[in-house]
């Protein structure tokens, strides 16, 4: 069994096209083919790394208008 993480960062609508980013951290060789379905994939180190990096993305507020 092999154990990552691999917070993601985009919108549903980038969801839906397969444009999200994700933050990968540990062992993901084996996991890659499917990783890579969702976005693009950014290997960050070792187990943790991708949480810890992920934490750190700006948080963005948008609103929308009626």
């Amino acid at each position: 069994m092999t154990l990552i993480d691999a917070p993601v960062m985009g919108s549903v609508d980038k969801a839906a096209r397969g444009e999200l980013t994700l933050f990968v951290g540990g062992d993901a060789d084996a996991v890659m083919p499917l990783l890579e379905t969702f976005g693009t994939v950014r290997r960050t180190g070792a187990l943790g790394s991708g949480a810890a990096l992920g934490g750190l993305r700006p948080k963005v507020r948008t609103t929308r208008s009626s």
